[in-house]
């Protein structure tokens, strides 16, 4: 029978920092952190050798598939920062040095080599032994004080205090599973593994208390599977996790600094139950990549921003990049096949809304394109060479894989593929030919152009696999909230110099619900004419 393991949040809240931004929460629990909980209830136990085989095996059967609340489902609380007192108050006069000393100890043992000559290995104990001297010193020195002031420096209000963030997530259901459906355990092992289970009292912080147990089938389908391209990356434990967690708890005795051992693995939302219907020709599952608060462009800088990740993608690829990649054949031609295509993601369509670019979605064409592999290989090395850093004319802006812990849905690629009769522009469409003047003084001329640019816009429909609209309404300003008119958005013209294109918002209204990605016109490969699907027009307005 495959193992599943279920995890209940028992106060409904999962109280955990991402381990590279510790103000905000992580969704879902890494399952690098679940079984780092395990081995830690192990070794505060009887250290059963039976649970430690167990534990051994479990760690052979790679990345678990993860049942829980989807992204959309979870109330994120990011973590203000809190001033909270330490509990050693002696440690705290020194802590700066006695964390320097430490952390040049680390560093030693994450550097030295694994076959040490007996040198390093007596360098390696020196710095261990500083370290050790370091807090000894610190709580001497507190000791020499008088009796009555060490008193009083135990004291919350005489103590110092240490900046403290405690991000959370509040599910709509409290239940996480992570499933091995090739991990088939007897039943006597399954007993050993639920038994130790049954000791884990919290998952990430101390408040996030949780019970877990071994159960025969999730309470609900799997949210996220592993997937050599998915656009979350997860912590999940590997080959010999096990040892290390030993090894590394003898190193650090539970004193920062220290980092979970673990190995990043991506995962992907699985595929959503779809109805029948038509769609257009690119994928429905975007490639989100974060961009960073600090520095993000506005919408109406976008371009620039997508033709430099474009060309960096490029250049990283070499003398011969992919097709699918550079949309150019090998000799060189414009490709005849769709390709890549990237989409500036903003935060538009909500009364808050601040026009913000907080993402990029690569979107693949649908299907599975022969050099898939090759180029997502190219934006996975690209990523690790140059750590996100993007150099947009003189700006350095970072992007970085997703996480799967944003709360916003403007990263979520479900947004912009749903189902929809109506749908509207966030970057304005690039017309493939002049339809007039839509500032014409002249009513006629002005009418003329309207129904030009109107006609050019449900030809292109067809260009991307679309039926033709019921009906097209073109006009120079948005319809929703955080979008700036056409006209503030930077010129579009192709990169050998052509002319410059007409710009303009529309909203398009189809006789049955078309599925996304819509991107649309001249510039749809570098995120032009992207659209946005509505429920309800009224409500995602302004």
């Amino acid at each position: 029978m495959p193992l599943h393991v279920e995890i209940e949040l028992l106060t409904g809240r999962y109280v955990a920092a991402r381990f590279n931004d510790r103000a905000r929460a992580e969704w879902p629990p890494h399952p690098a952190r679940w079984f780092s909980a395990v081995v830690a209830a192990w070794a505060a136990g009887s250290r059963s050798p039976a649970e430690a085989d167990v534990l051994r095996w479990l760690e052979t059967q790679g990345a678990p598939t993860i049942a829980c609340s989807t992204g959309e489902e979870v109330a994120f609380a990011e973590g203000a920062t809190y001033f909270v007192p330490v509990n050693d108050a002696a440690a705290v006069r020194s802590v700066e040095k006695t964390y320097a000393t430490m952390l040049n100890a680390r560093e030693a043992v994450v550097a030295a080599d694994p076959e040490r000559t007996p040198r390093e290995e007596q360098e390696l104990v020196r710095r261990r032994e500083k370290a050790e001297a370091a807090a000894d010193t610190a709580s001497d020195a507190a000791r020499v004080k008088t009796p009555a002031g060490t008193a009083l420096a135990l004291l919350p209000e005489h103590r110092g205090k240490q900046p403290r963030a405690f991000p959370s997530v509040r599910p709509d259901s409290p239940l996480i599973t992570f499933g091995w459906p090739d991990g088939a355990l007897d039943e006597d092992a399954r007993t050993v593994l639920d038994g130790l289970l049954g000791r884990i009292g919290r998952l990430g912080h101390s408040s996030s208390f949780v019970s877990c147990r071994v159960v025969d089938v999730p309470a609900t389908a799997p949210w996220l599977q592993p997937d050599p391209h998915g656009d979350r990356l997860l912590r999940t434990p590997g080959p010999e996790q096990f040892d290390l967690l030993e090894a590394d708890y003898l190193r650090h005795r539970g004193i920062e600094p220290r980092a979970l051992p673990a190995a990043p693995q991506p995962y992907a939302a699985t595929a959503p139950t779809i109805e029948e219907g038509p769609g257009s020709h690119f994928a429905r599952r975007l490639l989100v990549l974060e961009l960073e608060d600090e520095g993000a462009p506005s919408l109406t800088a976008a371009l620039p921003l997508v033709r430099a990740l474009r060309a960096a993608l490029i250049e990283q690829a070499g003398d011969q990049p992919p097709e699918l990649l550079a949309g150019r054949d090998t000799a060189g031609a414009p490709s005849g096949l769709p390709h890549l295509a990237l989409v500036p993601l903003p935060f538009v369509g909500h009364r808050h809304a601040d026009g913000l670019v907080k993402g990029v979605g690569l979107v693949l064409p649908d299907g599975e394109p022969t050099d898939r592999e090759a180029t997502l290989g190219v934006v996975w090395r690209w990523l690790s060479a140059r750590d996100g850093a993007l150099d947009v004319g003189g700006r350095l802006l970072r992007l970085s894989r997703g996480q799967g812990s944003s709360p916003m849905a403007t990263l979520s690629w479900q947004r912009w593929t749903a189902a929809s009769r109506v749908w509207t522009t966030v970057t304005p469409i690039a017309l493939d030919r002049w339809p007039g003047d839509p500032r014409d003084p002249d009513p006629a001329r002005r009418e003329q152009a309207a129904v030009r640019a109107a006609d050019t816009v449900a030809r292109a429909c067809g260009h991307i696999g679309l039926p033709s609209p019921e009906a097209v309404e073109v006009r120079p300003d948005a319809w929703l909230a955080g979008v700036p008119p056409a006209h503030r958005f930077v010129p579009f013209t192709t990169p050998n110099g052509g002319p410059r294109r007409a710009l303009t918002h529309a909203i398009l209204h189809f006789a049955t619900p078309v599925h996304g990605p819509v991107i649309l016109g001249a510039g749809r490969y570098v995120g032009q004419g992207l659209c946005l699907p509505l429920s309800d027009p009224e409500a995602d307005g302004r």
